[in-house]
């Protein structure tokens, strides 16, 4: 019996266990290989997981926003986000969520062209700054590493977006409704 480290929480478990007795997180049974002194050998091929290509595509997406958001930016008079600013609420609306929703829809687009799976089922604005999107179980069993990167990506998307400089949030949800994290 040999033991491994989790992919989600990095705690040691047995080769032999289903899954980890600390998060839950299904565990590949490997089967025992024999060690040698080699030097590990790079694997051939494309290494980049689901995970890497949503991160690329939401990157590109985030370049476009940015592109489509230099009219916000111009001062003419006084602006929403200066209002903003001095009343510390937020102005944002239908608009800047739409743009939003825009580029979260390409980028569900993009990512099941590349990998086939869909990660998010749906985008909700809930006001106030705040962005509700549930998550398919394909990405809650994704590594957890991509998992956070992906909605770092998508709150940064929604930041750039929504344009006030003041706070937002990215609320995820599973498909049962349950709160999968904040960001």
């Amino acid at each position: 019996m040999a033991l491994q480290q989790c992919p989600d929480c990095g705690k040691e478990v047995s080769s032999e266990a289903p899954s980890c007795p600390h998060c839950g997180r299904p565990i590949a049974v490997t089967p025992p290989t024999e060690k040698t002194n080699s030097a590990p050998q790079p694997k051939k091929g494309s290494s980049c997981s689901p995970g890497c290509l949503l991160a690329l595509v939401i990157a590109i997406v985030l370049f476009i926003i940015s592109l489509g958001s230099d009219d916000l930016s111009k001062p003419t008079g006084v602006t929403a986000p200066q209002q903003t600013r001095t009343t510390g609420k937020h102005t944002s609306g239908q608009a800047q969520f739409q743009r939003f929703k825009a580029a979260f829809n390409e980028l569900n687009r993009s990512v099941k062209a590349q990998t086939g799976s869909t990660f998010f089922t749906s985008c909700r604005y809930a006001g106030d700054g705040i962005v509700n999107i549930t998550a398919t179980d394909i990405w809650l069993s994704a590594p957890r590493e991509d998992r956070e990167s992906n909605a770092q990506t998508i709150y940064e998307m929604w930041r750039a977006a929504e344009g006030t400089g003041l706070p937002v949030f990215v609320n995820f949800y599973d498909q049962r409704g349950n709160k999968i994290m904040t960001r």
